[in-house]
């Protein structure tokens, strides 16, 4: 939920259970992700954590001061090495959208993977876990990646957002959102080339195209 408290007005974003099925399932990928902001909008969030702890992890960042693993500073990647490991949201309110993008990705040779809990997805960007992170089908909530948002921007990644209510994107529970994170720009260039490819998807369209009314249609 949203919150906002104090005489400056603090905005905090709390997602108490990113992941909800995988924890019914026993699984240990959810995570608590918790944003602080100093106006109303994902720009002016200036502190975040996603913390997983069925798997002992915390990734918290503050705005200008880097991102932090387990308490240790993380150290930036270089642009070196493969890129080909992308977790895309996969949410039922998204569809088939997710899916057949992921039949694009592994056309073009790279691997794609769900996880079910998207702070940890966008988060594992900036640690280096992933490659990138694809949700453009305009279900994803605000509250799922405002700390995510940060952590990844403060590591140094390539991001493109797109907000239904604003842009930048607002810190509102009605607000819902399309967002491509990469390790580098020329990797997140070419997921939103095979997003216009593949769905017609481009940054400035999406919620043209995927609106809420057509995604109620598609799920009826």
């Amino acid at each position: 939920g949203e919150r906002v408290v104090g005489e400056k007005g603090y905005v905090f974003v709390i997602d108490p259970l990113d992941g909800s099925r995988n924890y019914k399932r026993g699984s240990s990928l959810f995570a608590v992700s918790i944003a602080a902001a100093v106006g109303r909008t994902l720009e002016d969030v200036v502190a975040g954590v996603v913390y997983a702890p069925a798997m002992g992890l915390e990734i918290y960042a503050a705005k200008n001061s880097g991102v932090y693993v387990n308490g240790r500073p993380l150290a930036k990647r270089g642009n070196g090495g493969s890129e080909d490991l992308v977790f895309v949201g996969a949410s039922p309110k998204a569809s088939f959208l997710p899916y057949a993008y992921m039949l694009g990705l592994s056309a073009r040779g790279l691997i794609a993977r769900s996880l079910g809990s998207a702070s940890l997805e966008l988060a594992s960007v900036a640690t280096g876990a992933a490659d990138a992170y694809v949700d453009a089908w305009g279900a994803m909530r605000i509250v799922d990646i405002a700390a995510a948002y940060l952590i990844v921007r403060e590591a140094g990644a390539w991001v493109s957002a797109e907000g239904l209510l604003g842009n930048p994107p607002l810190l509102s529970l009605g607000e819902r959102l399309a967002i491509v994170a990469a390790r580098t720009e020329k990797l997140g260039k070419e997921l939103l080339e095979l997003l216009a490819e593949q769905l017609g998807l481009e940054m400035g369209n999406i919620f043209k195209v995927v609106s809420p009314r057509a995604r109620a249609k598609s799920l009826s």
